[in-house]
């Protein structure tokens, strides 16, 4: 009897066990699926008075850079919409390599950009300091997130948003 209440006691813990490795393993993998873009919208805007830069980045490593003409009726979030203003920009095409497309992906997987905030702002910079946004496209979801100062501030939000922009400009400035 008392072999049998040991072998109970042992393939118990031992059961206990196994399952304790699986669940640590999940949560190790974040448990979020990893997203495939398609494309990746991103805009800077210097500072006020300046030209603005639109890439569009697809996932066949295409780019359409576009060079637009600051107007003071010029509404940024319609730029990601495809509302380029009549005459006041100019385009050119270019391309990035597979590996730059792979770590723009794997940068926006790893810092979970789908769940940042739509504004990423940094308030206590100047106030003349330009701003940038990304959106990035799946086929069945798409995020925006940037604003005055993205990416420089100390908090964990702009610090994301700031790695996926380095991987951004290292891709587009080759």
């Amino acid at each position: 009897m008392f072999r049998t209440e040991k072998k109970k006691y042992i393939i118990t813990m031992l059961l206990i066990s196994v399952a304790c490795v699986f669940l640590f393993a999940g949560c190790q993998s974040g448990g979020a699926e990893d997203l495939y873009l398609s494309k990746v919208s991103y805009v800077v805007c210097p500072v006020d008075g300046q030209d603005i830069d639109m890439y569009v980045v697809s996932s066949d490593c295409s780019v359409i850079h576009y060079m637009i003409k600051e107007t003071e009726n010029l509404e940024i979030k319609e730029l990601f919409e495809g509302k380029l203003p009549e005459g006041g920009f100019s385009s050119e095409r270019q391309q990035i390599t597979e590996q730059d497309w792979e770590k723009l992906q794997s940068i926006v997987n790893e810092t979970e950009f789908i769940y940042l905030p739509a504004e990423v702002s940094d308030p206590e910079q100047a106030a003349d300091s330009g701003s940038s946004y990304i959106e990035i496209k799946t086929d069945m979801i798409k995020h925006l997130a940037g604003g005055h100062n993205a990416g420089f501030g100390r908090d964990k939000a702009n610090k994301k948003y700031r790695s996926v922009v380095e991987v951004l400009d290292a891709a587009l400035n080759k």
